[in-house]
């Protein structure tokens, strides 16, 4: 009895070492496998091309990110955005919501300089108070983010992410394609542990959307954003 409770220990010991030490040699390139989980809180203020809707006060939206990391910086994500604010114009409101599936790879530039590459799919339902409707449009997406660490555990980010969808709009009863684009910037803090890495993060965000209101004008939001994760 007293073997093999020792038997086990030893392997329990054992396999925490391993996981710590594989831990240890992981970096935001060198990715280990494994789970992260990241949700944000974002401030935005919004206005079409014109300023005849648009509301300049900030209004809370949220994104939440689900991962799993492949070895080697191969990363597989699931992500969902929400933003849902009046127009302080007129009647009606802004509501945009989004899925993503996306597949990303991340690779060095230089001794400070990291990159990655992404592409996947997006579903999205927006309307706005014009009022245009779409509840349903779909198309892909591709993105490009750097990070390079300013000291150790602090590094400052940019990226970017478009894409191309189409939809049916309800109002005028037709489908038409739609642009959409996204920029940030900032600066994240990240740990990393024996059981895994826990990050915080903030910085500024521009959204873009072409073309969603009479087929003409277009939709910007611009804010910023704070957020958290971990990844075990």
């Amino acid at each position: 009895m007293k073997s093999s409770i020792f038997l086990g220990a030893a392997v329990a010991t054992l396999f925490a070492a391993g996981t710590a030490s594989a831990q240890q040699n992981c970096d935001w390139v060198s990715t280990c496998s494994g789970f992260s989980l990241d949700s944000e809180v974002l401030m935005l203020r919004w206005s079409d091309t014109d300023g005849d809707d648009s509301n300049d006060n900030l209004t809370a939206g949220y994104r939440f990110t689900a991962g799993y990391a492949f070895e080697g910086g191969r990363i597989l994500r699931l992500r969902y955005f929400g933003f849902q604010s009046p127009d302080e114009v007129g009647p009606g409101e802004l509501d945009l919501k989004m899925a993503d599936v996306e597949y990303a790879a991340r690779f060095n530039l230089a001794t400070h300089l990291d990159g990655e590459v992404s592409v996947g799919a997006r579903w999205a339902s927006m309307a706005n108070p014009t009022p245009r409707d779409w509840d349903s449009l779909y198309g892909p997406i591709l993105g490009a983010r750097f990070r390079s660490e300013l000291v150790s555990d602090l590094a400052i980010y940019a990226g970017a992410r478009a894409g191309y969808l189409w939809g049916h709009e309800n109002v005028e009863d037709h489908t038409h394609p739609v642009s959409m684009a996204e920029v940030s910037a900032g600066l994240e803090w990240s740990k990393r542990t024996e059981m895994g890495a826990v990050s915080l993060h903030g910085g500024v965000e521009v959204q873009h959307y072409n073309s969603v209101r009479d087929d003409e004008e277009d939709i910007s939001l611009i804010g910023f954003s704070v957020g958290g994760g971990v990844n075990f």
